[in-house]
Formats: structure tokens, sequence, C-alpha cells
């Protein structure tokens, strides 16, 4: 195990965190008492988030990727949106939406069926269903006001 990592491990949880550099000052607390396991506490919370954060967007972007690879000569519709990396993407559900929808912003794209799925909501008017441009504004006034973008 590298000299820069630190685990811990109980019956029901293993975890591992691994540091880029040394782990800054006074991270860690270990305390050991004659009757209980080792327990760690956190001096700031703000690591663990933002490394789990982290974690998901290259999780999320993975997927992505692997997605448009594998459909981007694709014209079915059906086909693009069973594909495994795109059925993942909406499995990580409503913390996949602020990539979704600033890949739809900056790309467009076709995320229409996961943004129904993971929203359970459908903003496009009868009337404009099929069209592409008006269709992505309004995804993008939805994620907009609901604040994922």
């Amino acid at each position: 195990m590298p000299t820069d990592c630190v685990q811990h491990e109980e019956p029901s949880l293993m975890t591992s965190l691994f540091w880029l550099d040394d782990p800054p000052e006074n991270q860690w607390e270990n305390r050991h008492t004659k009757d209980s396991k080792s327990e760690f506490e956190w001096y700031t919370d703000t690591h663990v988030i933002a490394r789990t954060e982290s974690a998901f967007r290259a999780k999320f972007m993975e997927a992505k990727e692997a997605w448009k690879k594998e459909t981007r000569f694709l014209s079915s519709s059906t086909e693009i949106v069973l594909n495994p990396h795109y059925q993942d993407i909406i499995g990580m559900g409503k913390k996949a939406l602020p990539f979704i929808f600033m890949d739809l912003e900056q790309r467009g794209g076709k995320w229409f069926w996961a943004l129904r799925h993971i929203t359970r909501e459908n903003p496009v008017a009868l009337a404009d269903r099929g069209k592409t441009k008006k269709m992505t504004e309004v995804w993008l006034q939805w994620g907009r006001k609901n604040r994922y973008l």
C-alpha cells in the first residue's frame, strides 16, 4: 500500500483516500481506546466533498465519452438511448443533471430521453416535440429555473 494512503476497515465499510501530495497537516485525528476500534475524524469535510464530486464528474465524463463514441454513427434513436453507457448516466440520477445540462448547452445532443427519465418531467409542449432546437431551449430554461445550470 502506498505511504500516502490511509485505509479504514470495518466489517461493512472499507474506504481508501489517496492524496496526490502529502495529506494536509493535521488532516486526521486518530484516536485509539482500549475498548474501541480506530476512529478517524475529519477536521474539514470539504476535502471529502470535493473528492467525491470530482470522482462523480470523472465517472459521468467517462460514461458520456464512451456513449458518444459508441453511438456516433447510429441513426436509430432507440439504439442511441438504449446504449449501456447512456443507461448508466440515467442511473446516476439527479446528480448527473448539471453535467447533462452543461453538455446540452455547449454541444447539444440527444439528452432529452435522459432528462425526461431523470426528472420525471417533460416541459416541451406537444407542438414542439421533434424540434431539436426548440426542445433544447425549453430544457435549458427548465434547467436554469431549477438551478441545474
